[in-house]
């Protein structure tokens, strides 16, 4: 099995409880805490999420908060490939009647904070 576990900021009531959020000013403090907080005054929160990507046999699975779902099956080739400051994602996604051609997807995702 392969997969991709990504940290990001969330907007919006519909992405779910927050692992994290971070409360700040952009200032002088910023701090973090575990599933979601309220901001006080002169601040704003920030939700983050931590979700896995995960490969299993010919499907792709969304894992976040405890639980996993099938986002897409019929995978003929995920690749992850890191590049300096960047991340190249592929998906191939193949019908198998065979009835069109496979379809390969390319994202690349410029990285921020990158060690």
């Amino acid at each position: 099995m392969r997969s991709l576990t990504l940290i990001s900021a969330q907007w919006g009531e519909l992405a779910g409880a927050p692992d994290w959020t971070l409360t700040t000013d952009c200032l002088a403090s910023a701090t973090v805490v575990k599933g979601r907080a309220t901001a006080g005054p002169g601040q704003f929160a920030v939700p983050i999420r931590q979700q896995t990507y995960r490969l299993d046999g010919r499907s792709l699975l969304l894992g976040s908060g405890g639980s996993s779902a099938v986002l897409v099956d019929n995978i003929g080739r995920f690749g992850v490939r890191r590049d300096e400051d960047r991340m190249l994602l592929s998906l191939t996604l193949e019908d198998p009647g065979q009835r069109v051609r496979p379809q390969t997807y390319e994202l690349t995702v410029v990285l921020r904070n990158a060690q």
